[in-house]
């Protein structure tokens, strides 16, 4: 029985490590494991290896971020990066990054987007994922919406200390007609 909660308590810790890891983990991290939300359902077997991560910037209250084009082309770009990841022998990780102030506005936005394996959202452009991806570490400009593809390696599975080994931002594009017409001419990331 001890034994059951010593390793119960230990994947706990892992899980947390992981988070804080890779920078997530002062923000609400949201993670879906059912197949009954849309943003749970990529599988994500482990925390192994290189990923390629698609991370969108948006805001439920945006009017480019809704703007129809976008959202209907959305599918279309992460099934373009998939691709692309597998060619790499990379994962794929869609992530999304709500500056919603309200947890819940951007829950409902990225819900209605599609499949996500992370969504940091809550505090705006103060979050987590918004401090990382704009301004600090890889600086952008505060805009919506905003697409971010970063290449990143993980710390091998037997390692006991889940961490960042190595992140680099391949592309960052800005701005809902820019983006679908990257995403209409197959979402192109440079190595």
């Amino acid at each position: 029985m001890a034994a059951e909660v010593n390793a119960r308590i230990a994947r706990r810790f892992a899980l947390l490590a992981v988070l804080f890891a890779v920078g997530f983990g002062l923000v609400r991290v949201l993670q879906r494991e059912d197949s009954g939300g849309s943003f749970g359902a990529i599988e994500y077997s482990t925390f192994e290896g290189g990923e390629l991560a698609l991370m969108l910037i948006a805001s439920s209250r945006c009017g480019a971020c809704n703007h129809e084009e976008l959202v209907a082309a959305f599918p279309d770009m992460v099934s373009a990066i998939a691709g692309q990841a597998e060619e790499r022998g990379l994962k794929l990780a869609v992530v999304g990054i709500g500056v919603d102030h309200r947890p819940e506005d951007a829950v409902t936005y990225f819900d209605g987007l599609g499949a996500f394996n992370e969504l940091i959202v809550g505090r705006g452009w103060t979050n987590t994922g918004a401090f990382r991806y704009v301004w600090e570490g890889f600086r952008g400009q505060p805009s919506t919406p905003q697409v971010v593809v970063a290449e990143r390696v993980l710390s091998p599975a037997d390692d006991p200390s889940v961490r960042l080994l190595s992140e680099r931002v391949l592309l960052r594009m800005l701005g809902s007609d820019r983006i679908v017409r990257w995403i209409d001419e197959g979402a192109p990331v440079p190595r």
